[in-house]
């Protein structure tokens, strides 16, 4: 019997209320779990963060140790303590992190043992290298048991962060999981509420066809919205849902274009290493149908590695299956490069510092605290540091002859608020006289005696030994001039190569350069780049010239930009040619691998050329305002289009004769409230301001801008950049929107009442419904009662008197030996077998035991009774005893009752386990059995009798109960309700 409307539209909007209330619960706990994880998430990048902080400093450290062994500099030695205390506070905030982790402390342990051997090494080494020289050490440094140390370091380090990127792997996919799993409840729910609302209001067609035209023109406005985030990407593209096909849409000199190439095109420009990321990625985007992004390495268009963010949202149909992807790809090679170069310079600093051995320290006048570090006083000869330390200790370790000076240059820089750089003889803790030199100097402005003063000490004693350290200084200028990586020639006047260094020697030995591969002090310069013009090299002879000029005095110095490719890629150099000095003569030529900088420079035209089609072809307007308050601005052509220029690209703001005035919101705007204007008066950034154009022929023209303001290198505003969108289309879709929106509320409030007395009316009608079923449900167990009753009373007592009439023939038969006493005797036995189903009839129609001993005694009669008769394992397990009311204990029996024969009836089971478990106040009955399964009934479908009853009987003793399929087969019924109050 078909439903009435109403009543049908009843249900729906029960069946919709309920749906979204489930929304917001899962909603909630979703959101309480991602917290969660957020937070475990932000513990493992903090880990690993300290860990890379440790590895650098014990790198850091390695090196300046290193530098010692090599010089014998005792500074490195200072800044080899500054990275011990470093990298204990480090260790010590590892240590902090890592508690709640078995597995990372016991590596933290081994860390630690690690560190410790290789400090007691160093320890070793610096000793031999005081007592006995750098080739004492050196032969011990060349066993490489620091290198191997090192190596248990970094790979013990390398194990943590790695444990711990693990984590953060798990915990993200974990939340996205979770995320993943929301989004797909909450937006089912909501489909399905809004489809059965929607299935109500079938009649409203004709104003969803009216809405639908609207929607179409906001969909317009948005692909013109899109058109201009696509154009100001870097690289855009449109692949199809398994990324078989790509198309790209917009191309960027950094990748090579493509168009509709298969997905071989990722393995073609992503660095093999990255790839199988990469793909991966690919892959598990696909299956879950979410954004991918990536960080990763790829084949430049010319060749060379770069870095890229490569980006892919799909876009999905109204029932969820992708039907198209977008994605972007950004150069990041710059920033990248910029880090590592950063990283570098950072090291390079702490190098220095390191092998300056300088002592630092900070005195506060008002109290006459001093702060210093260790290097500090181990140049008075403290292996330690001291406890304390004064002015008055300073000057009581000067050599008296020092003393009246050093007090008269401290009291002029106090006086002058200067500070001061002098130079002292200092006598040693162990006697020993040594010079340093003190630079001091006010932190921030004076203000009196509580004036902080910071600066530094250094041992110079070896730099007043001139003659004893000339040898190592000169060593030391080798090595420096080698350590440059530009190639380095030294000429005398006549162009007679006097010295190379080793870049000089390795660029001839791999490149097979005419004018590098001599280097005998009797090879003249000029002469080979003679050879060189006369066998066609085009710069040759400009490159004589300018050499010549500088070596003949006519020049101080000479540049020469020149390309020298490599077999492997386009490399170019720039040779610098400047005047030696005056007393020694001759030249020196410098030749510099400037390839990372022209291949900058190459890019940067293309990328202005590029810039250049964009503005010409995008179908944005775009203005480009120059100077502070951008009076002068320059437009493309779509700009000129919507102001109805014709070819003019330069605008004066403040022209007098302009076709058209700027209003907002019925307010003319000056030339300075303009957006373009706006943005850069104030250097700030201005968003979705909607302006009306007028025309001096009346027409109007509505646009959406968006402008932003232009900075130079320090910061200064140069100009501005504007966006203007036409939406003259889309506003009046707007409107037509509005008028149809208040429409359909008006509909909506008088459906709204008409419904209400529906509901009413429903309501009323249910309660009788309830009514009337708990009466049927009752009537039912009398006659189960009384049917159960009758079978055992009558029917059972009969079967027993005549049994046991059966058994007394079968006694006379068997001593007459009588032929008939094995059929009488089976006779009995078939009489046995029906007094037992008899009873078990009984009882299940009537369940004495219920009465007898409550309703687990009830239970475990019932699974006896059903593996006798069904041949079927049936188990009861109870953590406790419950007490119920009679009521309550009948209708949990009857459905444990109507669960096992669904199992035996149509799931075909073998097992069956009935279990009772308290829980948080809870009690839960649960039936499980591996039958064929159970397949629950489409939303909106029919149910049985038996799953109708079984709900009902819950609901008339406050529980909840659910029937779901089992893992893997079988089918789980559970009734759940709070604990009784005994």
């Amino acid at each position: 019997m078909k439903l009435p409307t109403y009543k049908r539209i009843t249900a729906a909007f029960v069946l919709a209320l309920l749906l979204l209330a489930g929304v917001a619960a899962i909603s909630f706990h979703s959101t309480m779990r991602m917290t969660a994880d957020a937070r475990r998430v932000e513990h493992s990048q903090e880990v690993m963060a300290v860990i890379e902080k440790l590895v650098k400093i014990v790198s850091y450290d390695s090196v300046s140790h290193r530098g010692f062994l090599i010089t014998g500099d005792e500074e490195f030695m200072a800044k080899h303590l500054q990275a011990v205390m470093d990298r204990d506070a480090a260790m010590a905030q590892l240590k902090l992190l890592v508690t709640d982790s078995p597995s990372q402390m016991q590596r933290l342990s081994e860390l630690g043992e690690g560190i410790a051997d290789r400090e007691q090494l160093a320890k070793n080494h610096v000793q031999l290298r005081r007592k006995e020289g750098f080739e004492a050490v050196q032969k011990n440094v060349a066993t490489g048991r620091g290198e191997r140390m090192l190596e248990r370091i970094y790979r013990v380090a390398t194990e943590m962060s790695d444990h711990e990127h693990t984590q953060f792997e798990r915990r993200l996919n974990k939340s996205e999981s979770s995320t993943r799993a929301t989004r797909w409840a909450v937006v089912s729910a909501s489909l399905t509420a809004f489809a059965l609302v929607g299935g109500a209001f079938w009649q409203l067609a004709r104003e969803q066809k009216e809405r639908r035209k609207g929607d179409a023109a906001l969909r317009k406005s948005e692909e013109r919205f899109r058109a201009l985030v696509t154009a100001i990407s870097d690289v855009v593209y449109q692949m199809t849902p398994d990324w078989s096909q790509m198309i790209q849409l917009q191309s960027r000199d950094f990748l090579a274009p493509t168009v509709e190439a298969n997905r071989n095109w990722l393995k073609e420009y992503i660095y093999p290493d990255d790839q199988p990321q990469v793909m991966a990625a690919i892959d598990e985007a696909i299956r879950t149908k979410s954004t991918f992004q990536l960080e990763h390495r790829v084949r430049q268009a010319d060749g060379s590695l770069g870095w890229t963010i490569s980006r892919a949202v799909p876009i999905q149909d109204a029932t969820g299956e992708i039907v198209e992807w977008f994605g972007a790809a950004s150069d990041v090679t710059p920033r990248k490069r910029a880090e590592q170069a950063l990283v570098e310079s950072e090291e390079l600093l702490r190098f220095a510092m390191e092998a300056e051995k300088t002592g630092l320290w900070r005195m506060n006048f008002a109290d006459g605290s001093v702060v210093r570090s260790l290097r500090h006083d181990q140049i008075f000869g403290y292996e330690t540091m001291l406890p304390t330390w004064t002015h008055d200790d300073f000057m009581a370790h000067l050599v008296p002859d020092d003393r009246e000076e050093v007090a008269r240059l401290l009291e002029d820089g106090f006086a002058t608020q200067l500070g001061w750089d002098f130079e002292c003889r200092i006598r040693r803790r162990d006697g020993n006289v040594r010079w340093i030199r003190v630079c001091g100097r006010a932190l921030g402005e004076m203000s009196g005696p509580s004036a902080t003063y910071a600066g530094i000490i250094r041992d110079i004693t070896d730099n007043k030994i001139a003659d004893e350290m000339a040898h190592q200084h000169e060593q030391f200028k080798a090595a420096v001039l080698d350590a440059i990586p530009a190639e380095i020639a030294v000429l005398d006047r006549s162009g007679n190569i006097l010295a190379v260094n080793e870049s000089w020697l390795r660029f001839g030995r791999e490149n097979g350069s005419p004018s590098h591969k001599s280097a005998r002090l009797d090879s003249n310069y000029l002469h080979v780049i003679a050879n060189s013009a006369r066998a066609g090299d085009p710069l040759a002879d400009e490159a004589l010239a300018g050499i010549e000029s500088v070596l003949n005095g006519r020049a101080g110095e000479y540049y020469l930009e020149y390309p020298c490719d490599s077999p492997t890629e386009k490399r170019w150099f720039l040779m610098h040619a400047s005047a030696a000095p005056a007393n020694v003569g001759g030249a020196i030529i410098a030749h510099t691998n400037i390839t990372r900088l022209k291949v900058a420079e190459l890019a940067l035209s293309a990328r202005t050329a590029e810039l250049e089609t964009v503005m010409r072809e995008v179908p944005v307007a775009i203005f480009i305002g120059r100077g502070a308050g951008s009076e002068f601005i320059t437009t493309n052509p779509t700009g000129r289009k919507l102001l109805r220029l014709g070819e003019q690209s330069d605008i004066f703001l403040h022209s007098p004769d302009m076709d058209f005035r700027v209003f907002r919101e019925g307010q003319l705007l000056s030339a300075e409230e303009l957006p373009i204007s706006r943005a850069a008066s104030t250097g700030q950034p201005v968003v979705d301001s909607e302006l009306e154009l007028v025309f001096t022929n009346g027409d109007i023209c509505r646009i959406l801008g968006n402008a932003i303001p232009l900075f130079d290198a320090k910061g200064n505003v140069t100009g501005s950049l504007g966006t203007f969108v036409d939406i003259t289309e889309q506003k009046a879709a707007e409107e037509a929107l509005r008028n149809f929106n208040a429409k359909l509320a008006e509909s909506v409030v008088e459906r709204t009442t008409e419904l209400r007395s529906t509901v009413r009316e429903l309501e009323s009608e249910i309660a009788a419904r309830r009514r009337l079923e708990g009466e049927i449900l009752k009537l039912s167990e009398r006659e189960q009662t009384r049917l159960g009753q009758d079978l055992h009373d009558d029917l059972g007592q009969q079967l027993a008197g005549i049994g046991m009439l059966s058994q007394v023939l079968v006694s006379r038969l068997q001593k007459e030996v009588h032929p008939c006493a094995a059929d009488a005797e089976r006779i009995a036995s078939c009489l046995t077998q029906s007094i037992t189903t008899t009873r078990n009839l009984a009882k299940s129609f009537y369940p004495v035991e219920l009465e007898r001993g409550g309703l687990i005694l009830a239970l475990q009669d019932l699974a006896l009774r059903t593996e006798l008769l069904s041949k079927v394992s049936c188990k009861v397990t109870a953590a406790d005893e419950f007490s119920f009311g009679k009521p309550t204990e009948i209708h949990l029996y009857r459905i444990v009752q109507e669960a096992i024969n669904n199992a035996l009836k149509h799931g075909s089971a073998t097992h069956i386990q009935i279990a009772f478990l308290q829980e948080n106040g809870i009690l839960t009955l649960t039936i499980t059995d591996n039958g064929i399964g159970f397949t629950p009934p489409e939303p909106g479908g029919e149910t049985g009798m038996g799953l109708h009853i079984l709900q009902y009987r819950a609901a008339l003793i406050g529980a909840g109960i659910s029937v779901q399929r089992g893992i893997p087969d079988g089918c789980v019924v559970t009734c759940s309700m709070p604990v009784p109050v005994v």
